[in-house]
């Protein structure tokens, strides 16, 4: 469970760091991940033939963003791209991303985790005094992420749209999260920072004043069409970051000065804005401290944060990788009255496809290339989480109260 500290940080910086495993378990997660990952990638390579003859310092992974690598080594070197197109790729340089959602010690040790469950509980419960806020996968088990050395940095980008209101009337804020299963570290002797291990990028803060600046960006920027499309993620391109020291200078000196507010042409909305987030305790009387910070996460720890913090991954130049299991738990209000509750378990039994959004996201190749094992990979125990976590623990017939 979450401490009051824990709570407070996550209340007032939008993101929080728990640790939920040790490292050995954290690594031997990851060594499954990376494993399968490769399997993935390199589909008809002869992978122990070819790790025997790679250089030394080389890894297997490194050969998934190296295309000389690939040139030299494999039979194929296009393997790493579905049907040998650039535009699909097998697992994305940018993001990391890959179609793996049915790993077994992903599931049983993340998804379906105690620890892991109650964290992101809590912190629902303090985004959202006095409603039933009990997290479900509501649309199935999420992916796994692997960038290794040679990826590149992902579009800074926001999961909640800031100029459209995607979720209808009602619907609470998401709190995204994944666990980090192995990164590398900062090295002085061959020029690492935090910003060359892969690791992630927040807009701290920037969701205390996440209706403020909608209005900003609304009304006094004017931002390219992509950004402005409805689509999330919403990519933020360079309109957003050479407006964003004027948003903040508007903040200091308008929004939190009384007097210059009054001045303002929509005070009245402002004023009621800056009110409402001062009672969800997200505001204080003076501007929050609002600035890209790369928290420095370690194997084992639960990354979450709130889905109003702009963010990316990083780059990683690091001979390490940094493989993270996200982990997408809905509050429940988002659950329609006619769900059926049945299909939430269906989903990580396999018998449905994860619903998560976006293109490039289908299961298929998981299932053919794990297909001798997938009887087993799909099973997992009926836990007191698992049930919760898929919405079981009230009865099948009971009509649910949003």
């Amino acid at each position: 469970m979450c401490t009051p500290q824990s709570v407070a940080c996550f209340l007032q910086n939008g993101y929080v760091i728990e640790r939920v495993m040790d490292s050995k378990s954290a690594d031997q997660i990851g060594n499954s991940v990376l494993e399968e990952a490769l399997q993935m990638a390199f589909q008809g390579e002869d992978l122990t033939a070819i790790k025997q003859q790679l250089p030394a310092g080389a890894t297997l992974s490194h050969l998934l963003n190296n295309a000389q690598l690939r040139a030299k080594y494999c039979n194929n070197p296009k393997c790493v791209w579905q049907d040998g197109s650039t535009r699909t790729p097998i697992l994305s340089k940018s993001c990391g991303m890959l179609n793996i959602y049915h790993n077994r010690l992903v599931r049983d040790n993340i998804c379906f985790s105690p620890r892991v469950y109650n964290v992101i509980s809590d912190l629902y419960k303090a985004l959202h005094t006095g409603e039933d806020q009990r997290p479900v996968y509501l649309l199935g088990p999420d992916r796994v992420g692997v960038k290794a050395k040679g990826a590149t940095d992902m579009d800074r980008h926001l999961d909640k749209h800031l100029l459209y209101a995607h979720c209808p009337p009602g619907r609470p804020q998401r709190v995204q999260a994944f666990c980090c299963l192995r990164v590398g570290r900062p090295n002085d002797k061959f020029g690492l920072d935090m910003r060359d291990l892969g690791s992630i990028e927040i807009l701290q803060a920037f969701h205390s004043v996440f209706p403020l600046a909608s209005i900003y960006f609304q009304t006094r920027v004017r931002l390219n069409e992509r950004a402005r499309s409805k689509f999330v993620p919403q990519v933020l391109g360079r309109e957003f970051d050479d407006a964003l020291p004027a948003f903040l200078k508007w903040l200091r000196e308008v929004v939190f000065v009384p007097e210059k507010l009054a001045q303002e042409a929509d005070a009245k909305q402002l004023q009621q804005i800056l009110q409402h987030q001062r009672e969800l305790g997200l505001l204080g009387d003076t501007c929050p401290d609002i600035r890209w910070v790369i928290p420095e996460i370690r194997a084992g720890d639960l990354f979450c944060f709130d889905h109003r913090l702009p963010h990316r991954n990083l780059r990683n130049k690091s001979p390490i990788e940094r493989i993270v299991a996200y982990v997408s738990l809905f509050p429940r209000a988002y659950m329609d009255m006619d769900e059926k509750l049945s299909s939430l378990r269906a989903r990580f039994l396999g018998e449905e496809p994860s619903q998560h959004s976006g293109s490039n996201r289908s299961g298929d190749m998981e299932r053919t290339v794990f297909a001798s094992t997938w009887k087993a990979r799909i099973h997992f125990e009926d836990t007191e989480i698992s049930r919760k976590a898929l919405a079981e623990d009230e009865p099948p017939t009971k009509k649910r109260k949003l």
